[in-house]
C-alpha cells in the first residue's frame, strides 16, 4: 500500500496463498450495495503484548463520502477490543489523508510522524503512527452518543446479513467474526 506497484495476477495469487495461512491476521473485503469496494485487515496479532495493527483501503471512488470509512473504523475498534481482547490497535497514515480525521474522532492519537517517509507520484509524504488504547475506546463509548446509535444500526445491520448468509458463507467471511461468537 505505500507504493504505486502495479500486482500482477501472479503476486496477487501468491499474497492471497499466504494470507490464507496467516494465523496472526484477518482480512475482510469491504462491500457496498453488493460490490466490493475495497479490504480491511487485522495483522501482526500480537496476543503476549496484547496489540495488533490493521489497515484498511476504499479502492472504488464512488464508494468514498458515504460513511464507509467510518463504518470500518468503528468496526475493527470493536474487533480488535471486544472479539480479540487486546488493549491496543494501531496504524500508520500516509499523507493528508482524510481518514486521519475520522481516526481522531473516534479517539485515536497520533503516536508520532516519519517526515518524507514515502516516495510517491514524485514526492516525498509523511507516514503518520496511530493509535487508540482500549480505555480510550471505553472513554470514547461512554462520552459519546453516536455509539449507542451505531451499535444500535451495527445489530440490526448483522442480524440481516446472518440471515441471508447463515453461519459461514462461501466467501469464506465467517459472521461470527461480527461479534465474536
Amino acid at each position: 500500500m505505500f507504493t504505486d506497484h502495479v500486482i500482477g495476477p501472479e503476486e496477487h495469487a501468491a499474497w492471497f496463498a499466504k494470507a490464507l495461512t496467516r494465523d496472526d491476521a484477518k482480512y475482510w473485503i469491504i462491500e457496498v450495495d453488493g460490490q466490493g469496494v475495497g479490504m480491511a485487515s487485522v495483522i501482526r496479532i500480537d496476543r503476549a503484548n496484547q496489540h495488533c495493527s490493521w489497515g484498511f483501503y476504499i479502492a472504488e471512488q464512488s464508494a468514498t463520502g458515504k460513511g464507509v470509512g467510518t463504518f470500518v473504523d468503528q468496526w475493527i475498534i470493536r474487533y480488535v477490543f471486544d472479539t480479540l481482547g487486546l488493549n491496543k490497535l494501531h496504524g500508520e497514515v500516509i499523507g493528508d489523508n482524510p481518514i486521519m480525521r475520522i481516526h481522531e474522532k473516534l479517539g485515536m492519537r497520533r503516536d508520532g510522524c516519519l517526515r518524507q517517509h514515502i516516495f510517491r507520484d514524485g514526492k516525498f509524504l509523511d507516514l503518520h503512527m496511530v493509535s487508540i488504547l482500549r480505555d480510550d475506546w471505553e472513554n470514547w463509548l461512554a462520552e459519546t452518543e453516536m455509539s449507542q446509535q451505531f451499535w444500535e444500526q451495527y445489530d440490526r445491520e448483522i442480524a440481516e446479513i446472518r440471515a441471508k448468509m447463515g453461519p459461514r458463507s462461501t466467501s469464506g467471511f465467517d459472521t461470527a467474526d461480527l461479534d465474536g461468537q
